[in-house]
């Protein structure tokens, strides 16, 4: 754990459900468009693809990390199930 006690990094991260993708996408997308170097896996329109077409994606999750209102980090993913 990262305790730095002059600072005040404002970050707020939380992992949330696919049903959050459509207030996400916005944010999504600023992110993008903001990274060093683009990465075609962590679009919205591939990610997004790729939920709507593969099964079991009830079990997606997003883990995702603010600074204030801006997205800083995203990353999707799976909740495993034992049977």
């Amino acid at each position: 754990m990262l305790q730095v006690p002059e600072w005040k990094l404002g970050l707020k991260g939380e992992v949330v459900r696919r049903d959050a993708v459509p207030m996400l996408l916005p944010a999504w997308e600023d992110l993008c468009a903001r990274s060093a170097e683009d990465n075609v896996y962590y679009s919205p329109r591939y990610a997004l693809a790729l939920l709507d077409n593969a099964g079991r994606n009830e079990d997606v999750r997003f883990a995702v990390v603010w600074d204030q209102s801006t997205l800083v980090a995203l990353l999707p993913l799976s909740i495993p199930r034992f049977v």
